[in-house]
């Protein structure tokens, strides 16, 4: 998973930079809070807010990975699923997993 490090005026602001810069919604995004921010006195001593944020990476089909991006590749007859990440609108990684958990 790559994570990114994102500073605002509040968290709620950092969230929203976060789902910008890594092109998802909220409900997609990982995140952690590293620093809570505080906005001093008059705005003096001020901190920015600061997270930590990753795409949640998702497990679903090989054939619906395959619909979902549009795409046609060869998969593996063994595979049961693809984990993969989308950063930005665009495939960042892809994983073939041959052995469920159990």
């Amino acid at each position: 998973m790559v994570y990114i490090e994102v500073s605002a005026k509040t968290v709620n602001e950092a969230i929203t930079e976060a789902c910008q810069k890594l092109g998802v919604t909220s409900d997609r995004l990982e995140y952690e809070v590293i620093e809570e921010g505080s906005s001093g006195f008059l705005g003096i001593g001020s901190k920015p807010a600061v997270i930590k944020a990753a795409v949640k990476e998702e497990e679903i089909s090989v054939e619906d990975i395959a619909k979902k991006l549009n795409v046609k590749f060869a998969v593996p007859d063994d595979a049961k699923n693809i984990r993969y990440s989308i950063i930005a609108g665009k495939l960042a990684q892809m994983d073939f997993i041959w052995n469920e958990a159990e």
